[in-house]
């Protein structure tokens, strides 16, 4: 989420919230980004990034098909495995 640095002073406490849940808050100063407010990772708390990183591979791994493929490839190679 991207906010005016107005806005961010008026509502802190609701973008720490979001921050809390593991949102980004990008906080920006004359149009341009200038902050990012982001939670504290505690210990034993997971880390966001590295479970993306983990579901991308897995995606990556047991992917029916390339990124690349159209969804019409895809449609396609199922229509030949049924015959």
């Amino acid at each position: 989420m991207v906010t005016t640095l107005r806005n961010a002073k008026a509502r802190l406490s609701a973008f720490v919230a979001l921050a809390q849940r593991g949102e980004d808050v990008v906080i920006s100063v004359r149009g341009r980004p200038t902050a990012r407010l982001v939670a504290v990772r505690q210990e034993g708390q997971p880390d966001r990034q590295g479970w993306l990183a983990e579901l991308a591979a897995g995606r990556a791994q047991w992917s029916i098909a390339p990124e690349t493929a159209s969804s019409d490839g895809i449609v396609e190679a199922l229509r030949e495995e049924r015959c």
